[in-house]
């Protein structure tokens, strides 16, 4: 794969996370966990991201005010365990693929 390819992957990766943030399209809470998690996946490879990220920076702000946040946590951490196996590349493309069903 090209530099360039790889690239235009990143960018395109980084505006649709920009775009999930700010609720710029809907996604369902299981959707949106799984982006969280692959989100997660791509900047945390080693999976030590509990005390260093904040999940309003993975979760839009329309599933973090919805009344299952209680529960999101939880589910988040079964996520990760679920995309971790990926390889960092692949879970660009897997976030791509899923925020392009969102749209």
């Amino acid at each position: 794969m090209s530099a360039r390819h790889e690239a235009t992957v990143h960018l395109m990766y980084l505006q649709l996370r920009s775009d999930l943030l700010a609720d710029r399209f809907s996604c369902n809470a299981t959707q949106a966990l799984h982006l969280a998690a692959l989100a997660l996946h791509v900047e945390y490879p080693d999976g030590r991201w509990l005390e260093e990220a904040s999940m309003d920076h993975y979760i839009p702000p329309s599933v973090l005010r919805s009344p299952a946040w209680t529960g999101l946590h939880n589910s988040l951490l079964a996520q990760f365990d679920n995309v971790s196996q990926l390889p960092h590349y692949h879970a660009k493309t897997r976030f791509i693929e899923v925020c392009l069903v969102c749209l």
